[in-house]
């Protein structure tokens, strides 16, 4: 699965969602109910500004797409649960390393 953010997707991004199921632009027009000269000139780079309902359109058809919100929310769910097996040394070691992370960036 791939996340990605809508607003900052390309054609090329396209492209690889539907080369990665194997899918034709054919199929993708198919199930995306998207002409197929729009897939080519997206993919292509000749549209450099498709509708946001018609990249919704064709991102939803393709099951390896993932919102980046939703790879976001899995992330967290998946810190909490290493989180939450830890003992307290070892969450205090965490905490030393992130603090020197976020020290690092200001």
């Amino acid at each position: 699965m791939c996340p990605m953010d809508i607003m900052h997707l390309t054609g090329s991004d396209i492209r690889r969602l539907r080369d990665g199921l194997g899918w034709t632009r054919e199929k993708l027009c198919e199930a995306a109910g998207v002409a197929m000269g729009t897939i080519h000139d997206i993919e292509m780079g000749i549209s450099k500004n498709p509708g946001l309902e018609t990249l919704k359109k064709l991102l939803l058809a393709m099951p390896n797409y993932v919102p980046v919100d939703v790879a976001r929310a899995q992330l967290i769910l998946d810190i909490q649960s290493a989180l939450a097996s830890l003992d307290k040394d070892k969450l205090l070691a965490v905490k030393s390393f992130t603090d020197g992370l976020t020290s690092d960036l200001i």
